[in-house]
């Protein structure tokens, strides 16, 4: 049986080391950040702060990646999605077309590294990264003086581990899809209060839905949006990714992976 402990936080990438005895470490990571609004209005529909908000909407996206980014394939305007055309704009370079984004930036990010346990984490309760590269809050009223309406791309190669704990989990809204090697995990579409998903790597491969095996290199590549100026919360825990030892005498080196939401701790598997 595994031995996992939930909860709240986040993950990374990036490659660094540390001392056995740290308690944790801050673990530095980029993702690609893409505002869709402008001062003169909004340059996409969907992120409009309708209301009724949609709510928790799956099937939204195909089961895999075309061209290494989701595709819309849900009805016009579920999810409070207009079209495809619309949502074919979320992650993709600005180009100054009707539906594109008005600013595109690699934000740096800083998670937690716990050196016993080789777990990943990231929380932040008021995930706002486009306030680092915008001065003018336009996504929301005065009194909530943030960049509500961006989009956010994290992508990783990393290493199947079989021996050790394979799990991610994210707690956040709105829109969030995981993808492995181009398949969808973990699809939690729609704008939404925060909700809580996660998958089990050993599971998905056990059950023949991704063909991995202990050593390969695998693609995880997780797609989030904000659409609604309510709240904008990102939590993620991963045990995704390989703790391995170095030369150095009690040095311990991480290598691959960088996430973002909740899951579990790595330890090894017990028969």
């Amino acid at each position: 049986m595994k031995t996992i402990r939930t909860t709240l936080a986040a993950v990374v990438l990036a490659a660094t080391s540390f001392t056995a005895a740290a308690v944790t470490i801050q673990y530095p990571f980029s993702v690609t950040i893409r505002d869709f609004r402008g001062a003169a209005g909004y340059t996409n529909p969907d992120f409009d702060n309708s209301d009724p908000i949609s709510g928790l909407k799956t099937g939204l996206v195909s089961s895999s990646l075309s061209g290494g980014k989701p595709e819309f394939i849900g009805s016009n305007g579920a999810g409070d999605i207009t079209n495809a055309t619309t949502f074919a704009a979320w992650y993709r370079k600005c180009d100054g077309g009707t539906y594109s984004c008005i600013g595109e930036e690699k934000v740096t990010l800083s998670g937690k590294v716990d050196p016993l346990t080789g777990v990943l984490t990231y929380s932040n309760s008021s995930f706002f990264p486009a306030d680092l590269f915008t001065s003018n809050p336009w996504d929301s009223p005065s009194n909530i003086p943030h960049n509500f309406f961006f989009t956010a791309e994290l992508k990783a190669n990393l290493t199947y581990n079989s021996s050790l704990v394979n799990q991610f989990s994210f707690t956040g809204d709105d829109d969030l899809w995981v993808f492995i090697n181009d398949k969808l995990v973990l699809d939690l579409g729609g704008i939404h209060p925060a909700v809580t998903g996660g998958f089990d790597l050993d599971d998905l491969i056990a059950n023949n839905t991704l063909a991995i095996s202990h050593g390969d290199t695998y693609s995880f590549s997780m797609f989030f949006a904000e659409r609604h100026h309510t709240q904008s919360t990102l939590n993620i825990i991963s045990s995704l990714g390989p703790l391995q030892q170095v030369p150095e005498p009690a040095t311990l080196a991480l290598l691959g992976l960088g996430l973002i939401g909740l899951a579990g701790m790595r330890k090894r598997k017990q028969a």
